[in-house]
């Protein structure tokens, strides 16, 4: 069995990785990040290799070091993808409970909430149900078919239209909605009040009002007719 990797040749390894993969000040970070890997991966450094070429790609030049699967026996290399494997779900993991998306009506998902939905969907996308390791996952809440906190990568959320720019403090003050939000708004619901189907005396509401917290979003604007925008009167709709 060919010997173990020193400390030198897992270093040099890292860095082919990183700077074929990344630049600028992220590459500045991961390069300064190498020594603590190699401290906290001690005994690992095989796992840690194979988790970092899975996450950035192998390097077009490898300097001549010995690839990974000529280092060990097959049984071994199932154990070292199987210790790099727990480092991604680990990474991923930790990487979407920390991201906070804002979607206006809803408060931030409880970690109880993530948890769940992470188990539910076991970290991947619920609408294109790539892996964790393949796109980066969050929590959004989802009205449709249930209301409910899914587990999304960005491309599928924004396609779903949950993705919203969180507003200014001064946009949160107005009540004023831009015309591309009413033009967006108002061919979604057909030109006609969403409660009786009217199409006469047409207001722009508020489904959570602005008095509450509610944005000036194409989510949180809905068409109503004046009788049934009064009735509303304050309450959500």
């Amino acid at each position: 069995m060919a010997g173990e990797q020193t400390r030198e040749e897992v270093a040099a390894r890292l860095e082919a990785i990183f700077s074929s993969a990344l630049e600028g000040e992220e590459l500045e970070q991961a390069l300064i990040s190498i020594p603590k890997r190699l401290e906290k991966f001690a005994g690992k450094w095989l796992a840690l290799i194979h988790w970092s070429e899975v996450k950035y790609g192998k390097p077009e030049d490898d300097f001549g070091l010995t690839p990974v699967g000529q280092l060990r026996s097959e049984k071994e290399l199932e154990a070292i993808r199987g210790t790099s494997n727990e480092f991604l779900a680990k990474e991923a993991k930790i990487a979407a409970f920390s991201r906070r998306n804002y979607q206006s009506g809803h408060n931030y998902p409880t970690n109880q909430q993530k948890e769940n939905s992470w188990q539910k969907e076991r970290g991947r996308c619920v609408y294109c149900r790539k892996r964790r390791f393949q796109v980066e996952t969050s929590f959004w809440w989802r009205i449709f078919p249930n209301l409910e906190v899914v587990t999304a990568c960005d491309a599928c959320a924004e396609d779903d239209g949950l993705v919203e720019e969180e507003p200014s403090e001064s946009q949160r003050s107005s009540r004023s909605i831009s015309q591309e939000v009413r033009d967006e708004v108002w061919n979604r619901d057909k030109g006609k009040c969403t409660e009786c189907g009217s199409n006469e005396n047409l207001e722009f509401d508020h489904i959570i009002p602005h008095a509450k917290g509610g944005a000036n979003t194409y989510r949180n604007i809905q068409l109503l007719c004046q009788d049934c925008n009064r009735r509303k009167s304050d309450n959500i709709g």
